[in-house]
């Protein structure tokens, strides 16, 4: 049951995948605590011009996060129905389409696939690059700002690239329960919703 609290929209699959199509970006991949509302309103605005199948691989990065949850969702909530013999196996899904028992393979395939090791790993590589980029910028806007020295960003950029396999990529959440993905989505988005709703 929703928040009646909370008029913010649910970090979905759909949610997700409309902003992708609209050109939106996700918020940071940095997690700063100096960030002020106006910076996350301006960030929120970003679009981009190019078409999805032209955008870059880590900004898919949440709508996998997403997609892995509504698969695994899915199929439980299918397995529990049939174990309990709330439905059967047979049957159809709709005119013409699936029985339960295609769905559920179905499903697998899509989970085979999503978790295959050289689709996670290109995402993962996808993930850490774009981290590298952003926190090289944040070096830059920093040293740009006089928080830091020219040595420090030279030293802070060098340490970056040489430790570029200690950045963080995708998160490990193969194990996770479909809402503890979508809480994490949540949380993540909650601040750039906001953003987004002013």
């Amino acid at each position: 049951m929703p928040d009646p609290n909370c008029s913010l929209p649910k970090v979905t699959l759909e949610t997700l995948y409309n902003r992708i199509i609209d050109g939106r970006c996700g918020p940071s991949p940095l997690k700063s605590t100096s960030m002020t509302m106006s910076h996350i309103r301006e960030q929120s605005c970003i679009r981009t011009g190019k078409h999805p199948l032209k955008r870059p691989l880590e900004d898919f990065e949440d709508l996998y996060y997403a997609l892995l949850a509504k698969v695994q969702d899915m199929y439980g909530d299918l397995r529990l129905r049939v174990n309990n013999s709330f439905i059967a196996p047979e049957v159809v899904l709709y005119k013409y389409g699936p029985n339960i028992k295609m769905l559920c393979t179905i499903l697998k395939q899509y989970w085979t696939i999503l978790n295959d090791p050289s689709f996670v790993m290109a995402l993962d590589s996808a993930v850490r690059r774009s981290r590298i980029k952003y926190m090289h910028a944040d070096i830059i806007d920093r040293f740009n700002a006089k928080i830091i020295t020219k040595k420090d960003a030279d030293e802070l950029a060098a340490d970056l690239y040489a430790d570029h396999q200690d950045v963080s990529g995708l998160a490990w959440i193969g194990d996770w329960p479909p809402a503890m993905i979508n809480t994490r989505l949540q949380e993540k988005y909650r601040v750039l919703l906001r953003a987004d709703k002013q």
